[in-house]
């Protein structure tokens, strides 16, 4: 551990790229926790149906973080060859994995919502006010495909303070859209759906304006990006294929719980969405290590100094676990007071503590 600390080169590398990727990852859960919080003014049946819709969300975006995870192994290695034609092509096999993943998911959010929500939720008002918002929800999934898609490229060729400036300016967007739909129009859940299609379109158009308007090394034509060979699609699969599975299996595993959870009445769901909101402001820590570390890890090895890669590895680790502690300690004194903010009554409050 003391050796960490004197390695300044390893700190500087760390920090450059773990803040901006943190921060990113802190601002992409207040969006969530946002729509959960304004949406909860309405009482926990608008609780639970909006956080139950956002189920549909998260298990495109575990889809999707596979994706951009083989992608940035790539991406990282080719970077680190300084192989910019190699990074290209990886954004465009990148690009149509996740956008067919956005059409499989809005299919579902949009042409079998009634569905969806039955698995969710025995409570027809909570089902009824969900259709609403997966209806419009859905159609959000394109942008943040593309939206992933570069800001992983972004990150893993160290421009990762790019896509935190826009994932805040998509925060702001989505509270101003929410206020108006929710409240001043009256829309109710399907005006934090709308709210939240408005602001990830603009996330996206900023997304692409920071890229092709400043001309970044990861902009390039069509052409460029679809210049993709059978033997690399083979060795893409090779790579993204098991954290693929890894994170379907995980998403399963919580929407086995999330349909468990129905059984156990509104107010009970409403609580354990609103405490899985709030636990994802507190991953982001560990989250946001383990990713910079996967990014210094493929540009060591694509610069091929295997033997800084596996001090990185070790390091990594260690302040992976340390931030982790300190971040679960923080939640353990700071829950009370962060559920109190959302309007679920008391016993859900409870509940959720």
């Amino acid at each position: 551990m003391i050796n960490i600390f004197k390695d300044r080169v390893f700190l500087k590398n760390l920090y450059v790229l773990a803040l901006p990727i943190m921060l990113n990852d802190l601002l992409n859960s207040s969006i969530n926790m946002m729509d959960t919080f304004m949406i909860g003014r309405l009482g926990a049946e608008s609780v639970s149906a909006v956080s139950l819709g956002n189920q549909v969300f998260f298990i495109f975006t575990l889809f999707s973080f596979g994706v951009c995870s083989g992608a940035t192994v790539f991406i990282g290695q080719y970077w680190g060859a300084r192989d910019i034609k190699g990074v290209k092509k990886v954004i465009g096999i990148e690009l149509i994995l996740a956008l067919i993943i956005a059409f499989v998911f809005c299919i579902l959010a949009v042409l079998f919502s009634r569905v969806v929500m039955s698995l969710y939720s025995n409570d027809d008002k909570v089902i009824e006010i969900g259709i609403g918002y997966l209806k419009i929800v859905g159609l959000s999934y394109f942008f943040t495909a593309v939206t992933v898609s570069f800001n992983a490229a972004l990150k893993a060729t160290g421009y990762a303070k790019f896509p935190m400036t826009t994932t805040f300016v998509s925060l702001v967007s989505n509270v101003i859209f929410n206020y108006i739909f929710i409240f001043i129009c009256e829309m109710g859940a399907r005006g934090a759906a709308l709210g939240t299609l408005c602001a990830r379109t603009i996330e996206t158009t900023c997304v692409l304006a920071i890229v092709f308007g400043k001309k970044l090394p990861i902009a390039g034509s069509i052409k460029e990006y679809l210049n993709i060979k059978k033997d690399f699609i083979i060795n893409y699969t090779k790579i993204s294929l098991p954290v693929l599975i890894n994170e379907s299996m995980w998403g399963l595993g919580t929407t086995i719980y999330n349909i468990a959870y129905k059984y156990s009445g509104t107010v009970a769901q409403a609580s354990v969405q609103v405490a899985s909101v709030v636990q994802n402001l507190f991953i982001v820590a560990g989250m946001g290590i383990g990713a910079s570390s996967g990014i210094l890890l493929s540009n060591a090895l694509g610069a091929k100094d295997t033997k800084r890669a596996e001090d990185y590895a070790k390091k990594c680790t260690v302040v992976a676990i340390m931030f982790s502690v300190i971040m679960g300690i923080i939640l353990a004194f700071s829950t009370k007071g962060i559920v109190s903010l959302f309007n679920i009554g008391d016993e859900g409050r409870s509940y959720a503590v």
